[in-house]
């Protein structure tokens, strides 16, 4: 089984869209909600990292980008099969531009 390893840019957007969910829609069930549905995800891809496929930008593809639905947000993670490791990268929104987002932030991992 893979073991997970959280970026600080992953951290950061978990604690961003939790605390936005709470405190500015002031909706916190649906905050933990998200929480849950995210751990079962993160469950899933430790024992199947590669059941999703490649994103389908040729850059982000050649780096090994990989993305997961979590409600309205996008799990995106990349797979180091030598260390046996899911590297969590980014938590977006959805309905972002979050290819680009990546893109320009010059995320740089190989596969």
């Amino acid at each position: 089984m893979y073991r997970l390893f959280p970026t600080e840019y992953y951290q950061d957007d978990i604690s961003s869209v939790h605390d936005y969910i709470n405190r500015v829609l002031v909706a916190p069930k649906a905050a933990n909600e998200l929480i849950d549905v995210l751990s079962e995800k993160l469950i899933s891809i430790k024992k199947m990292p590669y059941c999703h496929a490649l994103v389908e930008d040729e850059y982000l593809s050649s780096i090994g980008i990989r993305s997961i639905q979590v409600k309205k947000y996008l799990l995106v993670y990349v797979i180091d099969k030598e260390l046996k490791i899911i590297r969590l990268v980014r938590f977006l929104d959805a309905r972002s531009d979050w290819m680009n987002i990546l893109k320009s932030e010059l995320i740089e991992f190989e596969e």
